[in-house]
């Protein structure tokens, strides 16, 4: 069904190419705001992916270890509320196209998980010290940040140049570079894929 306001509020990231023109640039973020984006940055293909490594590289990386922990039974589905609902969304994904995402982001993707590990260990210490003020101290830094983030919108439309698996003949999937291409994440829905 189609949706007038699908980019109401999204963020649509431009990942200028050297070649690209200045005034080019500036009508597509024009355009890119009459389609409703509230905020339009511009980043090099580098921060992107540093970006990207954090923002969804590391919480698919968290979902699927969730669910493939050995704490995971038959019967944990009994006692799941909406932390771990919310914490396991995306862990349902199509593991080739995820394998090429984690492969092509690699370096970036581990030092995420080297920081998480970081902030986890924190915890952890915290924890068993049975340090209520170094605990309370890490869930209110949290809280902070989570309050004041507002630029997190259900939509991140980005336009520049990204890695694409697709399906050819016998050799199932391939990596292919498209210059121009669009990826749409939608907070309820598996990543879309389009060239532009």
């Amino acid at each position: 069904q189609a949706d007038g306001t699908i980019f109401r509020d999204c963020n649509y990231v431009l990942i200028p190419e050297k070649e690209n023109k200045p005034e080019n640039l500036a009508l597509i973020a024009e355009l890119a705001r009459a389609l409703g984006a509230r905020h339009v940055p511009q980043v090099t293909s580098e921060a992107h992916d540093r970006f990207i490594a954090y923002t969804s590289g590391l919480p698919h990386a968290v979902a699927a270890s969730l669910m493939n922990s050995e704490s995971y039974e038959k019967d944990t589905g009994m006692f799941i509320g909406g932390s771990f609902t919310d914490a396991t969304r995306v862990a349902d994904i199509n593991g080739r196209l995820w394998t090429s995402l984690f492969l092509s982001n690699r370096d970036k993707i581990l030092a995420e998980m080297d920081s998480f590990q970081e902030s986890l260990c924190k915890l952890r210490q915290a924890l068993e010290a049975e340090d209520a003020e170094a605990l309370c101290e890490f869930f209110r830094g949290s809280e902070k940040k989570k309050g004041n983030d507002t630029s997190w919108q259900p939509l991140i439309y980005i336009l520049g140049k990204i890695h694409i698996p697709w399906k050819s003949g016998g050799d199932f999937w391939k990596i292919r570079e498209e210059r121009y291409a669009a990826l749409l994440m939608r907070r309820k829905s598996p990543w879309s894929l389009m060239t532009m």
